[in-house]
């Protein structure tokens, strides 16, 4: 079986994850659990793991989720 690529088609796919909280979650909360969510992704062997398996890691701000989800880009 020939890939997208092989075929012509310069297919890249894009797959992330987000964190959402409830509506009523206080600042002091989503701040901290967007620091533990940035530190996930921080971790050494975490992206080694991930890297091995291809993925390019990468981490983004709860504000900049917001508006990817905002414009439909989420």
């Amino acid at each position: 079986m020939t890939t997208c690529r092989e075929q012509g088609f310069p297919l890249t796919a894009r797959e992330w994850y987000g964190v959402y909280l409830p509506a009523e979650t206080t600042a002091d909360v989503a701040r901290r659990a967007a620091t533990q969510a940035e530190a996930a992704v921080k971790d050494p062997a975490l992206v080694a793991e991930l890297t091995q398996s291809g993925v390019d890691v990468a981490s983004s701000t709860p504000a900049m989720l917001e508006a990817d989800t905002q414009s439909g880009r989420a």
